[in-house]
């Protein structure tokens, strides 16, 4: 995989009020992958109008000597995932490169891998959501509905099992905004750090660790949505992956550790 390890900066008021750095993941054949933090979208969207986006601040920078080997020219994003979830967003450098990126994409060439940490269940430990979903008319959240709602799928598999919480991974070859959360709240998977589709608080060190100190000052260890898109396998086979945030993968140290 074509990994370049570069960082694209972008000064405060370009991607949020701060000052934030993106790293690069992939660049080839005119797709861009990009590490997208939490709470920053890919691109905008009804479902979160608000929220900055990858896209939007590429466009602003995309003339910068540093970035020509990119080729950008009003880049686009691939597909839409929302901000609450970490991971890799792709975009496509121009229109001409748009156009095929988003054909394999509708044409489900591609297989999207979520990591998700949930409370722990006694459901099996590998099934599938198919249930059809749309956007709500009057809320900025998605729906299921057999009447009006468009084809998803998603593969729920447990891969380790943490005490009071199980580690999951989501596979899908479409995901659609909100899917991969609605799916996991219609089939009983509570995701930590979910407040739209369910109430699921992330632990505090205090309720893990014996004799935990200083409770009066304690803060979320990571305080996101506990839900990563860490892999995408392209048409041609090669695979895109990018970590976790690192208060992300600390929370789950954490929680392996004081479960054991």
């Amino acid at each position: 995989m074509p990994d370049t390890h570069e960082i694209i900066s972008f000064v405060p008021g370009v991607l949020g009020e701060k000052a934030a750095r993106v790293r690069v993941l992939y660049f080839e054949r005119g797709l861009l992958a990009l590490e997208k933090p939490a709470l920053v979208a890919a691109q905008p969207h009804p479902l979160w109008p608000d929220a900055p986006n990858l896209r939007d601040a590429l466009r602003a920078v995309q003339g910068r000597d540093a970035l020509r080997k990119y080729a950008l020219k009003n880049p686009s994003g691939v597909f839409h995932p929302e901000p609450e979830i970490s991971g890799i967003a792709l975009f496509a450098s121009d229109e001409k490169n748009i156009e095929y990126w988003r054909n394999a994409f509708g044409s489900r060439q591609m297989k999207f891998s979520f990591e998700l940490l949930a409370k722990a269940t006694d459901i099996e430990e590998k099934f599938l959501c198919d249930l059809p979903i749309t956007q709500h008319s009057e809320q900025l959240k998605m729906l299921v509905t057999h009447t009006q709602g468009k084809r998803t799928q998603t593969i729920f598999e447990r891969v380790e099992r943490l005490g009071a919480f199980d580690r999951w991974q989501a596979t899908t070859d479409y995901p659609r905004p909100h899917q991969i959360r609605l799916h996991a709240h219609e089939c009983a998977l509570d995701i930590v750090g979910e407040i739209l589709y369910g109430q699921t608080p992330e632990p505090l060190l205090s309720s893990l660790k014996p004799r935990y100190k200083n409770r009066a000052d304690e803060k979320p260890i990571y305080g996101e949505l506990c839900a990563h898109l860490g892999k995408i396998e392209l048409p041609d086979g090669q695979i895109i992956e990018a970590p976790p945030p690192k208060k992300f993968a600390l929370l789950m140290q954490k929680i392996r550790q004081f479960s054991s």
